[in-house]
């Protein structure tokens, strides 16, 4: 569930029961004695979803450096963000107005695989931090 445009919209898989939802969000609606939701059912359309994390990452170029070191082929966007490969998946390290730089992992992926070499990033990165190479 995520909020887009001011709205709420939630994804259902295409293998729940789609009368099972219906159901639900009308039992919701009954509830709060009004209409909340806008029903629509899209068959072919594969949804990305990101989660959303906050890193210690503050330094572009020593974040490109660490991902090119761990093999991860960064790439950097017109937009500033950091895209790069871990298993099947894109990572976006998108830069914040203030504060350090958000990672985007799309939730189909393999989570678990995926935050073990993002902790060996943030190893690498941090050595490198308290090490005195941290990039200006």
């Amino acid at each position: 569930m995520g909020k887009k445009e001011s709205q709420w919209e939630a994804v259902f898989s295409s293998a729940d029961n789609q009368e099972f939802i219906v159901s639900l969000l009308q039992k919701i609606e009954q509830t709060a004695r009004r209409n909340l939701f806008e029903f629509r059912f899209y068959k072919d359309k594969l949804v990305e979803i990101e989660d959303e994390y906050p890193t210690n990452f503050s330094n572009q170029e020593q974040l490109f450096s660490v991902l090119e070191e761990y093999g991860s082929e960064p790439v950097l966007s017109p937009s500033g963000e950091i895209l790069c490969h871990c298993f099947q998946t894109t990572l976006r390290f998108s830069p914040q107005k203030i504060g350090n730089y958000l990672l985007r992992i799309n939730k189909t992926a393999a989570l678990r695989i995926i935050f073990e070499d993002i902790v060996a990033i943030d190893s690498r990165y941090r050595f490198l931090a308290e090490k005195g190479n941290a990039l200006p």
